[in-house]
């Protein structure tokens, strides 16, 4: 999700993770639960932490 400029497709999570949909929805909804992650639209997801995404775009290969 760092990656994309906005809101990210869940299909292209999905795409670039390598995985299906089932597996996606099983991590998307406690970080959901967390606040991490919210809904932006059908299909869409979107960071709600500010900052996450620049943090995880500069030190992501680490973790």
């Amino acid at each position: 999700m760092a990656e994309d400029p906005g809101p990210s497709k869940i299909t292209d999570i999905e795409r670039r993770l390598e995985h299906d949909h089932s597996w996606i929805s099983r991590y998307q909804a406690p970080l959901t639960l967390a606040g991490v992650i919210e809904p932006a639209g059908r299909g869409l997801l979107r960071f709600t932490l500010p900052y996450l995404s620049a943090f995880l775009t500069e030190h992501g290969q680490r973790y």
